[in-house]
């Protein structure tokens, strides 16, 4: 709900604050879908809107914990309806198709096959890979406390610490305008960056910090020495 509310980044920090009030020894296992529900690119209404689709994900996996992503989400598989409709074969190229669960009453695909996909840098697959990595590289993302220092409208600004990494999470909830962020912790490097599109998150480092400027639904990640 938060990606398409009026002040989206502000809208998580509080769901987020409530999730780890509530849960606070626990291990999240956060998802935006799975074989009972329908497909997320559906409830994100965002059938037309690939950059929403891939922020979804990153605000999903930013939360921590170890998520789960149910099979075709990552290349924006749809489906709602009866049961058989939210598990339809894996797209996987156009002449290679399982047979479809029986009940089906509606197949239709919104994103390309996973063939074309991967030749596009900018699909949502891709994306996805480079949100898995981004992970691999820090895992302080999916582990550890959080602490929410910054959230505005558009911004949000997360802290995690686990054992002896520090990490700075910086997000642009906007769909349409970029954003500025001064992050004040000497010592920062690059953790990694995530752009939905052609437009790319700029790190400036100083001695007291960095100045992060993010395009629409821009993400990076900083690492404290």
């Amino acid at each position: 709900k938060s990606i398409r509310a009026r002040k989206p980044a502000a809208q998580y920090a509080d769901y987020l604050s409530s999730v780890y009030e509530a849960i606070p020894d626990g291990i999240l296992a956060p998802f935006l879908a799975n074989h009972d529900t329908g497909r997320a690119i559906g409830s994100l209404q965002a059938r037309s809107s690939l950059e929403r689709a891939k922020f979804a994900e990153t605000i999903l996996n930013m939360i921590g914990g170890c998520t789960f992503t149910y099979y075709g989400e990552e290349i924006g598989m749809v489906g709602s309806g009866d049961d058989p409709n939210k598990r339809l074969a894996m797209y996987w190229n156009d002449g290679d198709m399982t047979a479809q669960p029986p009940g089906v009453t509606n197949i239709e695909y919104a994103y390309p096959c996973v063939d074309d996909q991967l030749a596009d840098e900018y699909s949502l697959l891709n994306y996805m890979k480079a949100l898995n990595h981004l992970k691999l590289d820090n895992p302080a993302i999916a582990r550890g406390a959080t602490e929410i220092i910054f959230s505005d409208a558009y911004v949000c600004v997360l802290k995690r610490v686990w054992e002896e990494s520090t990490i700075y999470i910086v997000m642009n909830f906007s769909p349409k305008s970029a954003q500025s962020y001064t992050l004040e912790v000497s010592g920062l490097e690059l953790g990694g960056i995530l752009d939905v599109s052609e437009e790319n998150t700029s790190v400036s480092f100083m001695e007291t910090g960095a100045q992060i400027e993010l395009p629409p639904y821009g993400v990076c990640v900083l690492t404290a020495k």
